[in-house]
């Protein structure tokens, strides 16, 4: 039986704070119910699925679009995948030392909290959008593993519910 995790999927922010996705939520879902946290307004986010005529939180075009743009802005995306690893993804994450950094520091709270159950042996793989998954410029750049996280250089990311109560 599969190990159910506490959270399945989370943003990083430009400002090192996680952005937990609930598990019965989608990413779309957060920004479209928090697009504050993303520089967005909720008419920004309504008009840009009504621009795409789609249904809003659907996860197309205007997804899509919206995606972009918090990634162009420096937000990471993260997701569990069944096969026991996670995929950052962002724009132009190939070589940035912040993001690197960034994923790094998160790996690390993973570790941490314990209620989250990061598994030390698992493997996060980069995706950058603006590259063929298929075939990134360098394959040995993009896999960290969990079990070396200690050793990589890193940002501290704090929780979004600290800066909140800040």
């Amino acid at each position: 039986m599969t190990k159910r995790l506490k959270y399945e999927a989370f943003f990083i922010s430009p400002d090192n704070f996680l952005i937990p996705v609930p598990l019965c939520l989608n990413h779309i879902d957060v920004i479209c119910d928090h697009p504050e946290l993303f520089g967005f307004t909720k008419e920004h986010v309504t008009e840009t699925f009504k621009k795409y005529n789609e249904p809003l939180r659907s996860e197309k075009r205007a997804r899509n679009a919206l995606m972009r743009t918090a990634y162009k802005k420096g937000f990471i995306r993260l997701r569990y995948r069944r096969d026991h690893y996670w995929i950052a993804e962002s724009e132009n994450i190939f070589g940035n030392t912040k993001m690197r950094e960034q994923i790094a520091g998160w790996i690390k709270l993973m570790l941490e909290k314990k209620e989250w159950n990061g598994d030390e042996h698992m493997e996060v793989i980069e995706l950058d959008t603006a590259f063929d998954e298929t075939n990134p410029p360098d394959k040995e750049s993009f896999h960290y593993f969990f079990s070396k996280a200690f050793e990589y250089p890193s940002i501290e990311i704090k929780c979004q519910e600290e800066k909140n109560d800040a």
